[in-house]
This record gives structure tokens, sequence and C-alpha cells, in this order.
């Protein structure tokens, strides 16, 4: 599932290639991704002649404000955006095409179809975002709050990291190799971190989501891969970077888990 990196990703990426533009047409190739409305018909036509201001990111979801209305895109499992020139082949699983004025294409696609799209307006809630946890990466988180967070739950480190009610953006290969770096074992519980725990662990969230938004992510458009060198992912048996002792992969509170036992107490 791409998380918060791929999907600032994302934000950064239209921003630059489509800010200002206009949709001249939409396309739905498969309804199921709409959500509000759910009518294909009424879809496209709240979009057509509407210039992209600018889009945001909260947590997993990407926020497309235009000068009336706001899409709110969420990516699940499979979902990816690509910018293409009008007269590029479609690839498989496109869902969704947003043709833009000067020849641009956004496409949406989405192999497991698990992805939603909204659409309000400028003053109405947005109830998919409505209870969001802080941003990890906002000047209004601190390891102050982070260590509050955590001592009122009473989770395991990685469910905790899991929490979107909590800390928004962070996903299960991450938070893997948050608690890699950080040195921590995802299975501890919260209340059981120290003060010093809980300040590496804050240092290690921005470090890793800083790094892997330059680097691009784990991989971008359309399932193409970047280049963040996850030190955990899809690597058990392999030997630990740091003691050699072998990754192994655990299940914690129901997720695939990867950690070195030696490294992460």
């Amino acid at each position: 599932m791409p998380e918060l990196p791929e999907v600032e990703h994302v934000k950064q990426t239209i921003n630059r290639e489509l800010k200002n533009l206009k949709i001249e047409r939409v396309e739905v190739l498969y309804a199921g991704v709409l959500k509000k409305p759910s009518d294909p018909s009424q879809f496209t036509h709240s979009l057509v002649k509407q210039t992209l201001r600018h889009v945001d990111r909260r947590g997993k979801y990407l926020l497309f404000y235009f000068e009336e209305l706001i899409l709110v895109s969420h990516l699940r499992m499979t979902g990816s955006y690509d910018v293409r020139r009008t007269t590029d082949p479609l690839a498989n699983y496109a869902a969704v095409i947003f043709q833009f004025s000067d020849e641009q294409q956004l496409r949406y696609h989405d192999l497991r179809r698990l992805g939603t799209m909204e659409i309000y307006f400028e003053n109405e809630p947005i109830v998919s975002i409505e209870r969001l946890g802080i941003e990890p990466l906002s000047k209004e988180f601190t390891v102050t709050l982070l260590q509050q967070l955590g001592m009122k739950s009473k989770q395991s480190i990685k469910n905790f990291l899991l929490d979107q009610r909590k800390i928004a953006g962070i996903g299960n290969i991450y938070a893997d190799e948050i608690c890699y770096k950080a040195g921590i074992n995802p299975g501890r519980k919260t209340l059981d971190l120290t003060g010093d725990d809980w300040k590496r662990l804050y240092t290690t969230i921005v470090f890793v989501l800083k790094d892997a938004i330059a680097y691009g992510g784990g991989y971008t458009f359309y399932k193409k891969h970047g280049y963040y060198p996850f030190s955990l992912y899809q690597r058990a048996g392999s030997p630990c970077e740091q003691c050699g002792t072998p990754i192994e992969r655990v299940v914690v509170t129901k997720r695939g888990t990867y950690y070195c036992p030696t490294c992460q107490t």
C-alpha cells in the first residue's frame, strides 16, 4: 500500500505537472472507485471545466483543490496516478482518466480496485479525514506529543504507529523500518517505552519519512519501484545490516512484521 512518502511524492509530481491546468474531460472506466457521488455522470459533470489549483496530502489521502470543489482520493492497496500525454498508450487497470488542457492526462490505475474518490464542496466537512491524527512531518509533531499519545495507549508500538487516529500516514512497511532504525521491538507495549526510547522513536520517524520522500518513496507511479533502500522489507532470512543476525518475519497484531531479534529490544 502506498504510504506517506509515496503519496507525498505523487502530490509533488501532480503539482509540478498539472497545477493551474483545466480539466476538459473525465472518462470513468471503472465506477467502483467513485464513492461520492457514485454516479459516473454526476462525477464527470462536477469536474469538467474545473481548474486544478493545487494538490495537498492528509495522511495517505490526496486532496485535489479545484475552483469550487475538492476531490479526495485514497489509493488503498494498489492505486496509483500517472501523468501522461494524451497520445501515450493506456496501461492496464486504468480506472479513471482526467483529460487536462495542454494535452496532459492524469490516469488513475488500480489493480485490486480498492481505491476511492469523493467530491466535496469547499465548505463541506470532509468526513474521510476528520478523525485522522497528527501529521508526523508537521511542526506540531513533537517528541512530547508523541510520548503523550503513546502513554494513553495500551497497544504494541507497531500497532500504535499504524493507528491513523493517532499518527496519520505511516503504514506497515514504514512502521517496520522505523522500529528497526530506532532499535525497538515492534511487539513492545507503548507503556514499556522509556523517555529515551520515545526520543529515539521520534527522531527516527521524522528521519525515515523525510529520507524516503527524498528518494521518491519505495515505489513511484504505476508500480514502478523507487530507490528508497528498505532495511527489512521482504528480507526475511537475510542478514541484518547492523549485526548479521537473520531478519525474521513474525505476526504482530495480525500484520506481517520484519525485525531483527538482536538489534530490536
